[in-house]
């Protein structure tokens, strides 16, 4: 089919209905339902372990204004994320939401139709237009009725399109589900192995310092206004390039630097293997980079001594609330390399720690390979996506 064949419609024709979560702030509470905003909208998932609990009183008045059904398309509609889109796939929903916009569709092939248009380059286009405001960007909900969506005249066409790129959605999706189990037997496995049972150590177990068994480092991040250190061969993070990470792997980075820009970070070129962890705003992004890396001042660089990167980065993950509570600071929490360096940690034996990196080294390899995996299927969507969802390529 030609892509001339192809038209143009309101997102408020497409959809049956278009609203929007609360504008409220219901109180914080230990227990009860989820309260999802925008934040917690990040691409095929929502961050529910982030949100905090509302009331059930809170929850049902929420949902008598917005409440979320099956094949809805939620878009988050103000902050960093503002754009980031999710489909409701489950027929249950136990969530509310605030700040998200909901599109919806009243079925599977719309809904999956939505969401890739609106993430193609021409969607993205689209939605960055309908964007106000410059500290805090946000869409209204009048221009999200107004969204102009492109659709094939044949409903047989877009039921094509939307199963090719499903179809690598899915296998994206099996591995992110299959690394979840993998994450959680490691977990498991961390502390079975290598938390200590009751008060007393066992024999041949001690109190140490992180000090004493890992290297850590820190960074920066090169004049900006010097060409000359940006766009070149090496990788430079931040705290950012890990902000959507669902596991602990670093593929690639946003930004790189060249020879002149990593002479200005004493720390140099880390090596692959290195494990990061961002130190403010916020703390307790983790990561082990199967790349060599710089890093801005967002990070503490940590590489073990007598203990693997592996055993490290469970351990800091188990014990990342003691961490934030030794952090200070005014404009916002970090906790020093002084400080990071003086926390006490308790050490097993290397009997223990050589058995646990036999166990999961090769767990920790299945989920890079999985990763790895993963972005070369997001790469080839992303290169078909925007030539599917404008007819340049037919089907």
């Amino acid at each position: 089919m030609s892509s001339k064949e192809w038209k143009y419609i309101a997102a408020s024709t497409f959809c049956y209905k278009i609203a929007d979560g609360t504008h409220d702030s219901p109180k914080r509470q230990e227990k009860g339902k989820k309260l999802i905003t925008s934040k917690h909208i990040k691409e095929r998932v929502i961050d529910f372990d982030s949100a905090y609990h509302i009331t059930i009183e809170d929850y049902t008045k929420i949902n008598l204004r917005s409440k979320v059904d099956q094949w809805d398309v939620l878009i988050s509609m103000i902050g960093e994320y503002c754009g980031y889109c999710y489909v409701e796939r489950n027929k249950i929903i136990d969530y509310a939401v605030k700040n998200v916009g909901i599109f919806k569709t009243g079925s599977k092939l719309k809904a999956e139709w939505l969401y890739y248009y609106l993430n193609s380059g021409e969607g993205r286009s689209i939605l960055s237009s309908l964007r106000s405001g410059t500290s805090q960007p946000y869409i209204s909900l009048g221009a999200l009725r107004n969204l102009p969506i492109m659709i094939p005249a044949e409903e047989s066409t877009m039921s094509g399109i939307v199963n090719i790129l499903s179809s690598l959605d899915d296998k994206i999706e099996l591995n992110r589900q299959t690394n979840q189990t993998l994450e959680g037997i490691a977990q498991t496995l961390f502390q079975e192995m290598c938390l200590p049972k009751g008060e007393e150590l066992p024999e041949g177990w001690r109190v140490g310092k992180l000090g004493e068994i890992m290297e850590s480092k820190g960074g920066t991040t090169p004049s900006t206004k010097n060409e000359e250190f940006w766009n070149g061969e090496y990788n430079w993070v931040t705290p950012k390039d890990l902000s959507n990470k669902i596991f602990p792997v670093l593929l690639s980075s946003e930004r790189t630097i060249t020879e002149k820009g990593l002479k200005q970070i004493s720390s140099g070129l880390l090596p692959k293997g290195t494990l990061l962890m961002s130190s403010r705003a916020p703390i307790g992004y983790f990561a082990i980079s199967q790349i060599p890396v710089a890093i801005n001042q967002g990070f503490i660089a940590i590489n073990g001594k007598s203990v693997s990167n592996l055993f490290l980065l469970y351990y800091l993950r188990s014990n990342i609330e003691t961490i934030k509570g030794m952090a200070n600071g005014s404009t916002f929490l970090e906790i020093s390399k002084s400080v990071f360096r003086g926390i006490e940690i308790v050490i097993p034996p290397n009997s223990v720690l050589e058995k646990f990196d036999f166990q999961v080294k090769p767990i920790f390899e299945q989920i890079v390979s999985n990763e790895q995996e993963t972005q070369t299927l997001i790469a080839l969507r992303n290169s078909l996506l925007p030539k599917l969802m404008t007819g340049e390529i037919e089907i």
